[in-house]
């Protein structure tokens, strides 16, 4: 499993780029982990705000991720 990208943030919803860019330009690991725990604790809010926007979103965001757990999801059910 390989990603196109090495930080998971980058999948999340285009209405967090700017959000997004901050968090990774942290450079101390702690801070860093700390930001990007808010960060994902915010996405996750506004996902749950409107679920039909938040699924519309990742979608177009998260396209990739999406295809490989649907890629896994059929080779587990396939066993």
């Amino acid at each position: 499993m390989n990603f196109d990208a090495n930080d998971f943030e980058i999948y999340y919803p285009e209405a967090f780029a700017e959000k997004v860019r901050s968090v990774l330009a942290v450079t101390d690991r702690q801070r860093r982990r700390d930001a990007k725990k808010k960060l994902c604790n915010e996405v996750l809010a506004w996902l749950r705000e409107d679920e039909q926007r938040g699924r519309t979103a990742l979608e177009n965001s998260a396209s990739a991720v999406i295809e490989i757990v649907k890629n896994i999801e059929r080779q587990v059910v396939q066993q």
